[in-house]
């Protein structure tokens, strides 16, 4: 992902987290997901997980959270589950 202003600078999904801008966040994290889905025990796309979920949460997106939620519990390894779940 780039910044439109600088684009050089390489920003990452989770400063939109930290601005609260949730619906751009989850668009990066989606993004990210969708290019890394060839290894998903890659931290690259366990970080695109999680960072889904919880942008799915601050947007009150509570069918599609638990639809991907349920989902990615029967795919991932216990160690990403409870990262998942705290």
């Amino acid at each position: 992902m780039r910044c439109s202003r600088c684009p050089s600078a390489v920003t990452q999904e989770s400063w939109y987290e930290k601005l609260n801008r949730w619906d751009e966040a989850l668009d990066a994290y989606e993004r990210k997901y969708a290019a890394t889905a060839s290894n998903p025990r890659a931290p690259a796309h366990i970080d695109a997980t999680l960072g889904r979920l919880r942008c799915l949460a601050a947007l009150a997106e509570w069918n599609k959270l638990s639809n991907v939620a349920r989902d990615e519990w029967r795919r991932n390894d216990p160690h990403v589950q409870v990262r998942a779940s705290t």
